[in-house]
């Protein structure tokens, strides 16, 4: 388990994504340890009426939000829909 991240971290990452506007869903959240970074993906689910561009837009607020919460993460992935 080198790599495993502690579950309050996944929950920190759960909340602080919460705190966008607009995502109605955060079906899955992870994070994982890759050599000295910390690297995080999470599923958001939005409204389906919103355009593309809309997805895009809160998908980066969503990653802002989350890096602002937790510093130590260097990237977000995330996948919406």
């Amino acid at each position: 388990m080198l790599d495993g991240v502690e579950p309050s971290l996944v929950d920190e990452i759960r909340r602080s994504g919460r705190q966008v506007r607009g995502t109605r869903d955060l079906p899955q959240a992870r994070a994982r340890w890759i050599g000295h970074r910390l690297y995080a993906e999470a599923d958001i689910a939005i409204d389906p009426r919103r355009s593309v561009g809309e997805g895009i837009e809160l998908a980066r607020r969503f990653e802002l939000e989350v890096m602002s919460h937790l510093p130590e993460i260097r990237a977000v992935h995330v996948a919406h829909g």
